[in-house]
């Protein structure tokens, strides 16, 4: 399964506009799969693998090799500092252009792509 990065900052930043102090919940994540014509299995991906990156605090159960639960959560700090470096769509854009030379790359490499772009905008680099 593919991570569609895209779709990643969608979720980002619904997570960061959940008036809920911990965040997404379990309807707010079906509600967000819904309106982007998500399955189940591809939320619950995308959460674990968010979760993996540090970038929120969700968490995935599982029953007869299902999702039964799946909570977003809430962002962490890395996951603030990500989406505050993608936010401006001139930035996402520019991040996306760079990472299109090469066709597919980590979300740790888009992290950084992100940092490098903001720096750029910045003129600190």
């Amino acid at each position: 399964m593919e991570l569609d990065y895209d779709q990643v900052r969608e979720f980002l930043m619904a997570i960061e506009d959940s008036d809920n102090i911990h965040g997404l919940d379990q309807q707010g994540g079906s509600k967000f799969a819904e309106e982007n014509d998500m399955s189940r299995d591809q939320l619950a991906y995308m959460v674990m693998k968010l979760k993996e990156g540090n970038l929120i605090t969700g968490s995935v159960k599982w029953a007869s090799n299902e999702p039964y639960w799946i909570n977003p959560g809430n962002l962490t700090y890395s996951g603030h500092e990500y989406l505050n470096n993608i936010r401006d769509s001139k930035v996402w854009e520019g991040v996306k252009t760079a990472t299109s030379k090469v066709g597919s790359v980590s979300l740790s490499i888009l992290v950084e792509l992100a940092k490098q772009e903001m720096k750029k905008r910045l003129g600190l680099l």
